[in-house]
């Protein structure tokens, strides 16, 4: 398995959770101007993602915190995986 340095996921993470904060910034303000609820909730949806993603990133090892636990809390996903 090979491992990029750390710098290549938080900026890459970083990138990405700009991506989806200018998408929730571009639907909320659609859905608002258009009168569409589900519009805005659809760019409130897109804001927590891009929340999440920061989180995730900003806890990348090395970066800008130490080393720390908070990335097997941040990396994983927030539901047990399905039983087969």
């Amino acid at each position: 398995m090979v491992m990029p340095p750390m710098w290549v996921h938080f900026y890459g993470v970083g990138v990405s959770a700009l991506v989806a904060t200018l998408a929730a910034v571009v639907i909320t303000i659609a859905g608002a101007h258009a009168g569409d609820t589900r519009t805005v909730i659809v760019g409130g949806g897109f804001s927590l993602m891009a929340a999440l993603l920061a989180v995730h990133g900003l806890s990348t090892p090395g970066m800008l915190i130490g080393n720390n636990g908070l990335i097997a809390v941040t990396a994983r996903p927030p539901f047990p995986p399905a039983e087969s």
